[in-house]
């Protein structure tokens, strides 16, 4: 990913951390959808194209289909089509395995790992789109467009609407700080065997970006909250 592209990261599931399935690949796929999920002005789902996807993820829109399809596959992302287009898809990040959305359309996704979604570009579509235009794949509204940056690190962020309020709840009774909460989690990985840096090195951020990824330094959701609480707690089992 270049220096000066629009932030990709945000909250992503904490069980995901000590997963051995997920490459650095799937990581960033995660982080991406997590990102237009949590902080699109269309409020939670991520609208965005493969297209769209595979430039913040800085890979072949191919090497996004299989990535999105494993992480189907293992629990992370809920698939399904959009209202005004069926062709198009949204993407929803399950932060929990007991978490399912009901579906907008009623039709979840389906396509296998090896078939193109319809909604694909090919590979002159993904990044040699003219300025001003969108590729076929990008046709009808993408929160990935509305969301608004005061710069590249501070994101004007809109309020996504969750019902789960009890993350909130459960930190302030239990830590007096994010910063209680991020030493937490950190002091749980270390007793999972999962140091710090070698996680950054197989998810291929800086350590800087784990912090960010592991305090939610974006506006937490109460869904983000609630599952580093119970990661920090032991209760999460991953």
């Amino acid at each position: 990913m270049k220096d000066n592209a629009k932030p990709a990261f945000a909250a992503i599931p904490v069980r995901a951390l000590a997963d051995d399935r997920l490459s650095a690949l799937h990581f960033r796929v995660l982080g991406a959808v997590a990102f237009h999920d949590r902080f699109g002005g269309n409020g939670a789902g991520c609208f965005a194209s493969q297209a769209r996807l595979a430039e913040y993820c800085g890979c072949h829109y191919t090497a996004l289909s299989h990535a999105l399809a494993d992480l189907r596959a293992y629990g992370y992302v809920q698939t399904e089509r959009q209202n005004e287009n069926k062709r198009k898809r949204v993407h929803r990040v399950l932060y929990a395995q007991s978490d399912h959305f009901p579906p907008l359309s009623g039709d979840l996704d389906t396509w296998p790992a090896e078939q193109q979604s319809p909604d694909s570009c090919s590979n002159e579509q993904v990044f040699s789109c003219p300025d001003g235009q969108q590729s076929p794949g990008t046709v009808g509204r993408e929160n990935s467009e509305a969301t608004d940056f005061l710069s590249e690190s501070s994101p004007i962020r809109y309020p996504v609407k969750r019902d789960n309020k009890s993350g909130e709840t459960e930190r302030g009774a239990n830590f007096e700080s994010m910063t209680a909460l991020t030493g937490a989690v950190r002091a749980r990985l270390k007793a999972l065997g999962i140091p710090q840096w070698q996680l950054a090195s197989r998810m291929q951020i800086s350590k800087s970006q784990l912090c960010n990824l592991l305090a939610c330094r974006r506006k937490p959701c109460p869904r983000d909250l609630h599952a580093l609480h119970e990661f920090a707690t032991g209760r999460m089992v991953l």
